[in-house]
């Protein structure tokens, strides 16, 4: 694999050498102390194909700059490329940038420093909120070599390796010698690629926004390949986060995709800020992607968090593999090894080989936070623990781990035969006439969430709604929010923006009876309440933060098994009670976390009955759904109710 990445690069500096006729220096085209953006511009628009950076002894001060296909883009010894104070405004302004092009080179030689300006960029008075202010940005791609240069201070990721559009995937691209150091989001980014090897760089102290890390791997679309991608003798640390993560939960595992193949060999992550090592190849409740991740010679190092982190690893998905590793886990991490999800599909499919853990302090090796719906199946290897670096290692007994963390079938079972009744606002109507409740202000929506309000002919539904910083994390603290609103007949009205000032919006229905549906799916909290009747929430899935919550729901008369489903993420708790009409708890999840069902069986009835759910004691984020044939709607006070 290495072999096959170095061969195609050799060819593609070949080429250069091959077909170059002329070499330009950048200073040739002028030089403006203040800006040189038009001088640089000009040089590489020249068709040149070498450009030049020239040491003209003061930096080369710039806006975004373009490159171009069959391009070499040298920087001289000590050449510093500034990025201009108060340029970058627009939220994808990178310094240098070039999508759907072949054959380039960008190289320094020493202390050759590519530098934009991180800190204005997250002052929110300033700049508006944005994660993609690259240094470098090379978007569907081919034959490209990075080389040689510090990196340093964007308003997003040192590098940026993905695709633009349809196109395809960036692809046989060399990385090597590179620091990239104190950027926003992420030091070095593979959304996706082919034939990708980066090594001998070094990604440290990222922090501005998640995920904070060194490496990312995160496709945005299903159809984006992770095709042979290595990393070697790099490191990693420093960073606000992790040490180096991948996310495949967009990637769609139908088969239309190759198989994932990444690599980190003989790399080292370590005093990263919540561990060493993360990965979500799979999003809850769909097929995963297949292929392997494979560790050879690391070594993962943290005093804080996990060390290494899997999530939702599914049985049937992407094999990871570890061959001549170590972790070394301080006191200060809550595990060395952690295995969380919250999925129906077992856990699986890692091979810890010869895995050393080196803890210092004596504790058991793994934590397993997968919920009682997803056992371990396949975890394999020969690995050891010890307590201290001089510590005599021990071996971990696999088997007896994996017996002791296996799913609660019958709940499995449960989950799997239980789903929402596809939402329809046809024929919604408020049960009640007179004032609406106004109960449930301060509950706090984040995710997506879907409000709902009844306005019968001639009225008017007055709407407080506002948007509330829910991170402590300087660009969130003067949030917007666009929600989306639209009529009974599915068409688009004028968009709401929200800010953290209330809005009182108004919602008419002049000709006949209007039902009108707000979403929104926001990283922040979403506070809503209406003057009316006849408004709540589309119980699909409600998903609230930090907040104590009261709901009532209409049970229909034939109704003989009444499902509601609680999901939370590890360790965010939350109780759970539902109630029936004469307000008797009749099922109760308490302190639970992961996916859970709240059942209970009743008789046939002459008419609907009224229904509650309670959540107290919430850690953090939790959602609920209403199970088929309730009617997935929720509201937050009897007066409130409405029919079909």
């Amino acid at each position: 694999m290495l072999k096959k990445i170095l061969t195609t690069v050799i060819v593609c500096l070949s080429c250069f050498a091959a077909i170059a006729q002329e070499a330009v220096k950048a200073s040739s085209f002028g030089f403006n102390p203040d800006d040189s953006t038009e001088c640089l511009q000009t040089a590489i628009n020249s068709g040149a194909r070498t450009v030049i950076v020239d040491n003209v002894g003061k930096p080369w001060i710039v806006r975004p700059i373009f490159l171009r296909s069959n391009l070499e883009l040298v920087f001289e010894d000590d050449v510093l490329v500034l990025a201009k104070a108060d340029a970058f405004h627009d939220n994808n302004d990178c310094m240098f940038s070039v999508m759907n092009a072949k054959d380039i080179i960008v190289r320094g030689g020493r202390n050759s420093e590519l530098r934009m300006r991180k800190k204005d960029y997250q002052d929110t008075t300033r700049y508006s909120v944005s994660e993609w202010r690259h240094v470098l940005s090379f978007m569907s791609c081919d034959n490209v070599v990075i080389k040689d240069l510090i990196i340093k201070s964007s308003g997003g990721d040192g590098v940026y390796i993905g695709k633009a559009g349809r196109r395809k995937c960036c692809q046989n691209v060399l990385a090597e010698n590179l620091i990239c150091d104190d950027h926003h989001r992420s030091a070095f980014s593979v959304i996706c690629g082919r034939n990708i090897l980066v090594r001998n760089c070094v990604m440290s102290n990222t922090g501005g926004t998640p995920p904070h890390d060194g490496f990312s791997l995160e496709p945005n679309l299903p159809d984006e390949e992770q095709v042979n991608i290595v990393f070697e003798n790099c490191e990693s640390y420093g960073n606000k986060a992790i040490g180096s993560y991948i996310f495949n939960w967009q990637v769609r595992g139908d088969g239309t995709l190759p198989p994932v193949s990444i690599t980190f060999r003989n790399c080292n992550f370590h005093d990263n800020g919540n561990g060493a090592f993360y990965a979500y190849p799979a999003r809850p409740g769909t097929t995963p992607i297949t292929g392997t991740f494979d560790f050879i010679g690391c070594t993962f190092q943290s005093n804080a968090g996990r060390v290494i982190a899997f999530n939702n690893c599914l049985e049937n998905g992407i094999k990871f593999t570890f061959s001549d590793c170590k972790v070394i886990a301080g006191k200060g991490c809550t595990a060395a090894v952690a295995f969380n999800g919250s999925d129906t599909v077992p856990f699986g499919n890692i091979d810890l080989g010869n895995l050393q853990i080196i803890d210092e302090i004596e504790r058991q090796p793994f934590d397993f936070g997968s919920f009682i719906t997803q056992g371990i199946s396949t975890l394999t290897g020969k690995p050891t623990y010890q307590v201290g670096m001089d510590g005599k290692p021990q071996a971990i007994d696999l088997t007896k781990f994996v017996a002791a963390n296996q799913a609660d079938k019958k709940l499995v079972e449960i989950l799997r035969t239980v789903h929402p009744k596809v939402f329809d606002r046809k024929g919604c109507k408020a049960e009640k006439a007179g004032p609406g409740d106004e109960a449930g202000y301060d509950y706090r929506f984040r995710g997506s969430n879907r409000y709902i309000q009844c306005v019968p002919k001639g009225k008017t539904a007055r709407i407080r709604i506002k948007v509330t910083p829910f991170e402590d994390i300087p660009e969130l603290q003067n949030p917007k929010q666009r929600v989306t609103v639209t009529d009974k007949s599915g068409i688009e009205c004028p968009p709401l923006d929200l800010t953290k000032e209330e809005q009182v919006v108004e919602l008419k229905a002049e000709r006949d009876d209007q039902v009108y549906v707000l979403s929104f799916n926001s990283r922040n909290t979403v506070n809503v309440c209406s003057d009316s009747p006849g408004h709540g929430m589309v119980a699909s899935s409600v998903s609230i933060a930090n907040s104590s919550t009261q709901w009532y729901f209409n049970v229909p008369a034939d109704c003989e098994t009444v499902n509601v489903l609680v999901n939370c993420p590890h360790r965010e708790y939350v109780t759970a009670e539902m109630m029936d009409a004469t307000g008797k708890v009749v099922a109760k999840l308490n302190r639970h976390d992961g996916i859970g069902c709240l059942r209970a069986e009743r008789s046939k009835t002459a008419q609907k009955e009224m229904w509650s759910l309670r959540f107290t004691e919430a850690v953090e984020d939790y959602s609920f759904t209403l199970g088929d044939p309730l009617e997935p709607i929720v509201f937050t006070a009897p007066a409130n109710s409405i029919v079909k």
